[in-house]
């Protein structure tokens, strides 16, 4: 599960520990010192969550894309899910 989280604390053993928008606490082993708010990836039976960076789930987007274009898995026309997936895949070049 995907889900936007805020750090809250630390626990006893000093690892950051995380809320998500969906009110799960969540042990945040991984989360940057210098970020109030992340993208966190979990199993909802879980109580540690990864942090998610927005970059390489860009590029796992694009390449799940480049796959299913590769075996020519659609055809016709595009699904609105893909349009969404290719949409959140561009990278924003700054110059």
């Amino acid at each position: 599960m995907l889900a936007l989280a805020v750090s809250i604390d630390d626990d006893a053993d000093g690892t950051p520990l995380a809320l998500t928008d969906n009110g799960e606490n969540l042990r945040a082993p991984g989360w940057p010192q210098d970020c109030e708010h992340q993208l966190v990836a979990f199993d909802p039976e879980a109580k540690t969550c990864s942090v998610v960076w927005t970059s390489g789930l860009v590029d796992d987007i694009r390449h799940a894309l480049g796959a299913l274009d590769q075996t020519k898995s659609l055809k016709g026309k595009r699904p609105d899910w893909y349009n969404r997936l290719s949409l959140y895949s561009k990278a924003v070049v700054s110059s």
